[in-house]
């Protein structure tokens, strides 16, 4: 089946090592299939030209392109095929007739026509290459409207049949926006490559026009705001809009968007907080010019890292200073407004009023067992043909859970909670590895979604050996795009943490706290991060005792202490913004913490309740002695967002470095259910020492 994360770069070098050394090697030709989008490994396109010229160091002297799938990187397949090996290959469409797809491959292909316009700011593509008789190529120039066209190929004119005709700007624009984005791709992957100011430079211009223009590029990405309140806390002044074609009374006729008024931060700000809601800039107050963007938009967004104030996203016009850019956004919002921004007032271990007292009634039902009327309000977490899975699964009965989910994905492949289930029976089956490539499938299909990268990545991470790299990789890519997301950080640390790479997991904690986030945007995070460094030090300093002054240095810069206590942690995340998700914890004593009573009369507490997604909330507990603890989450309200995905992640410390850490991925999709997340702990300490 066609499943798993794409690592082209990591496929190209895996045939670099089975090919013969030198020139005349056994295979001259290779011919590749891909769709050219790379998900995962290096993803870069001067990589992937680097991995193709390694193969001509083993006598290959031409790739050619089998380009299947719906969705393709035509740019990445030019730069594969042309300007790498001794003869440039041909892109052929794999949908072509099996004559013409051998027709072609069997022709010589012919490089550098030089293509020029008079009087062009600029022509793309600026060659022809890997070209063979009736090829079709379209060129895009920058002409002045004075100027009349006339084309040359390698110095000759080109006979035009024809005359060029004007249109609406709409209809042309975004064609002629993605060649200019495709030579400044071209610039910057190829003559430019080894510079990096350069290439830095071209990602901002490549990423400013994807702003103006809506056009995404290899730097933007989608993105919904869900609600002005959204706006607000972005600082978006939706003055961008892009113009649209649209059918009136006449026929075609252009909608000017960009005339319709935007409200100031301000005026946003206001009305965010009286939970006002507005849809999408129509119909707002009176029209205003707008060229294009200003700051940020309402559109296409730019980000880079390290260079936007408050680590949100940024974009043309906001002060960006930044290294290599990465994935940006593109906006529009619902009229539906967020949850108030939670509390922060209540502090850790607050007492009832009046003391507490631990009741134990030796008649008491079993842990855990809610009332019969209890039973009957709860949602069930799941629905459809997932929730069929689900029960097959519990029953214990995998054939008929793998039978449904291997139909299912065939009829819909692109189903994330299909490929969800299939990934589950795979893993109660015992096919690990087929469970990660119906994971990673994930990444493939949403490469530019964060939340989709981080939800493989917890499934990933869930199989061990089979899915950690796998995992650590996604969630880098993930950070990068998103490191306004404490999420992300966290995740990274903690797989690179079981993979054994100690001083990786305490960098990537170390940015993750040096991150600013909005104010009220995630509770108490700063509290959760710096017990995760404390003890990703402890654990640091057990394997590599010999470093403890430069650990503990580092610790005291970012204000946290080493962790020198058993504990245990429960911490949830999910992947939906705009929405809550609850953490319950119950002892063996049916003592029970959650959102309105935070601490158990046993020991531990809540730290917060964010109600504004993402989470983290931690449950600690410093002296787990009443175990076993039973852990659920609860959706307590969906939002506009649909199901909830996310993970918790049990971590438990013996007080001397050794970190037991035990991810547990979980969906919910009724708004008001309850999921089981299992429970942790025998005996009375709950607490399993040493190991990862």
């Amino acid at each position: 089946r066609p499943l798993g994360a794409s690592d082209l770069e990591g496929a190209l070098g895996w045939l670099a090592e089975r090919l013969g050394d030198g020139p005349g090697g056994k295979y001259p030709r290779v011919l590749l299939i891909t769709d050219g989008v790379a998900t995962a490994g290096d993803t870069e396109t001067r990589a992937l030209k680097a991995a193709v010229r390694a193969l001509g160091q083993k006598g290959v002297e031409r790739l050619d392109v089998l380009a299947v799938g719906g969705l393709r990187d035509e740019a990445v397949l030019r730069e594969l095929t042309a300007g790498n090996l001794a003869h440039d290959g041909q892109r052929i469409d794999g949908s072509a007739p099996l004559s013409e797809i051998a027709r072609r491959l069997t022709l010589a292909c012919r490089s550098g026509i030089k293509v020029a316009v008079d009087g062009a700011a600029w022509v793309w593509p600026e060659s022809l290459d890997g070209v063979q008789p009736g090829d079709e190529a379209l060129i895009y120039a920058d002409l002045p409207a004075s100027r009349p066209l006339r084309l040359t190929l390698d110095g000759r004119p080109a006979a035009l049949a024809g005359e060029l005709a004007a249109t609406e700007r709409p209809l042309l624009e975004r064609a002629w926006v993605q060649a200019r984005m495709d030579r400044l791709m071209h610039l910057r992957e190829g003559a430019l490559g080894s510079d990096d100011d350069l290439r830095r430079a071209l990602g901002r211009e490549i990423a400013e026009l994807s702003i103006q223009h809506r056009v995404l590029s290899p730097f933007t990405a989608m993105l919904v705001l869900e609600t002005e309140f959204d706006y607000a806390r972005f600082g978006l002044d939706r003055k961008g809009l892009a113009n649209i074609l649209t059918v009136g009374s006449g026929g075609l006729e252009v909608l000017a968007r960009s005339r319709v008024r935007s409200p100031s931060s301000d005026v946003l700000a206001q009305r965010a907080k009286r939970g006002d809601a507005v849809a999408d800039g129509f119909g707002l107050e009176a029209p205003e010019e707008s060229d294009g963007p200003e700051g940020l938009q309402d559109g296409v967004v730019g980000s880079f890292e390290g260079g936007v104030a408050g680590g949100v996203v940024g974009g043309v016009g906001d002060g960006v200073a930044s290294s290599e850019p990465v994935q940006p956004v593109e906006v529009d919002a619902l009229a539906i407004p967020p949850p108030p921004p939670p509390s922060l007032a209540s502090p850790r271990l607050e007492e009832p009023e009046g003391g507490v007292e631990e009741v134990i009634v030796p008649d008491s039902p079993a842990p855990w067992e809610e009332r019969a009327e209890q039973k009957e309000r709860r949602a069930e977490p799941y629905t459809g043909q997932f929730a069929q899975v689900k029960r097959h699964l519990a029953a214990g009965r995998v054939a008929q859970a793998r039978t449904l989910a291997e139909s299912w994905t065939a009829e819909a492949p692109g189903d994330v909670l299909a490929l969800l289930a299939l990934g589950e029976v795979w893993e109660a089956a015992g096919e690990k590895s087929a469970a990660a490539r119906a994971y990673g499938s994930l990444i493939d299909l949403f490469p530019s979604r964060v939340d989709l990268r981080r939800l493989a990545g917890e499934r990933l991470e869930r199989l061990g050996e089979e899915g950690l790299d796998l995992a650590i990789d996604t969630y880098q890519k993930a950070v990068l795009d998103r490191p306004d997301h404490p999420t992300g950080h966290r995740l990274l640390a903690w797989a690179l943490l079981r993979a054994g790479r100690f001083e990786a997991a305490f960098e990537a904690l170390e940015k993750g706290i040096e991150q600013h986030y909005p104010d009220g945007r995630f509770a108490r995070v700063e509290w959760v991060l710096q017990e995760d460094l404390g003890l990703l030090a402890a654990a640091w300093l057990r394997a590599e005792p010999a470093r403890r002054q430069e650990v503990m240095d580092r610790l005291q810069a970012h204000d946290a202490k080493i962790e020198s206590e058993p504990s245990l942690r429960f911490v949830l995340t999910w992947e939906t913004d705009a929405n809550d998700v609850d953490l319950h914890v119950w002892d063996r004593r049916q003592n029970h913490a959650f959102y309105e009573h935070k601490t158990l009369l046993s020991g531990g507490e809540l730290y917060a309740d964010v109600t504004t997604g993402y989470g983290p909330e931690c449950f600690m507990v410093r002296e787990p002695d009443a175990a076993p603890y039973r852990l659920q989450a609860h959706y307590y309200s969906r939002g506009p967002m649909g199901y909830g995905m996310g993970t918790l992640q049990v971590v438990t410390h013996d007080g001397k470095g050794g970190l037991s850490i035990d991810p547990r991925p979980f969906v919910v999709m009724a708004d008001g259910a309850m999921v089981d997340l299992g429970s942790v702990g025998e005996g009375k300490t709950g607490v399993k020492a040493g190991g990862r």
